[in-house]
């Protein structure tokens, strides 16, 4: 008997924890998605300072900058918004060009993704394209000189 309440209790401890572990992984790009803008909208916020991540969902790359961003977003709680290329007309380019200074979106092309824009007064300050160049270390020193200027 004792040992059946045992095992009873294991199967439903390990349930848990199963589910608890299914429920972080569904939920890594929760955030950002939450604060998904169309393209056409990147310019348009009513914050004066902001940060935007061009990004695909079925790109692995994108995937694990969502993880780092939606890790900022919490620690930092951060003004940033995401745009999906998957759900969203984006105008693309296979010339590899700076987007700093452009203020409308149809001026904006999107190079690779994933992308992040710090945007101020309706212009592109900065960027960091590619996953090669958003690295965890680069994604926090962006953040970092960026969230400052965000909130001063």
């Amino acid at each position: 008997m004792k040992k059946k309440l045992v095992y009873t209790i294991i199967i439903i401890i390990n349930l848990v924890l199963i589910n608890a572990s299914f429920n972080k992984k569904t939920q890594d790009n929760t955030l950002i998605e939450e604060r998904t803008i169309p393209f056409n909208e990147l310019f348009n916020q009513k914050e004066k300072k902001y940060l935007v991540l061009v990004y695909s969902s079925t790109c692995i790359a994108c995937r694990d900058t969502l993880k780092i961003i939606n890790a900022q977003i919490i620690k930092k709680n951060l003004i940033i918004f995401g745009i999906n290329t998957n759900e969203d007309a984006i105008n693309y380019t296979t010339h590899y060009f700076s987007n700093i200074g452009k203020s409308k979106s149809e001026e904006v092309y999107i190079y690779s993704t994933p992308t992040l824009f710090f945007i101020a007064e309706a212009t592109i300050q900065k960027e960091v394209r590619g996953f090669d160049n958003i690295r965890k270390e680069n994604l926090y020193i962006f953040f970092e000189e960026n969230i400052l200027i965000c909130y001063n």
